[in-house]
């Protein structure tokens, strides 16, 4: 089953990395400033952990999809090989091939 988007981790960390941004915008405009230093030195201590969160999950999920989808076609492009290999009329061709050959080199 696909995830939606509101299922995703990757989109509600990304959606937390906005509204702290928007409560620094508002905290560094309407805030006294002792309470604007301490509010910005934690925020600059953890949105770095989020923002590299949301990069690695990123990478992750571009390098794990290939893979899945690759899988899922290999798999189709075997059974498609099978099936054509198995049809009497593929095997009746490449018997006629084979004797066309061996007349041939002999």
């Amino acid at each position: 089953m696909q995830k939606t988007i509101w299922q995703s981790r990757t989109f509600w960390a990304t959606v937390v990395d906005v509204v702290v941004s928007l409560v620094v915008y508002f905290v560094t405009k309407y805030a006294a400033p002792t309470v604007t230093t301490d509010v910005l030195f934690v925020i600059g201590l953890l949105q770095p952990v989020v923002i590299a969160y949301v990069v690695g999950k990123n990478y992750q999920d571009a390098h794990i999809i290939p893979t899945q989808i690759n899988a899922a076609v290999e798999a189709e492009m075997n059974k498609a090989a099978e099936a054509f290999a198995m049809s009497p009329e593929v095997n009746r061709y490449f018997a006629e091939q084979d004797a066309q050959h061996d007349q041939g080199a002999g």
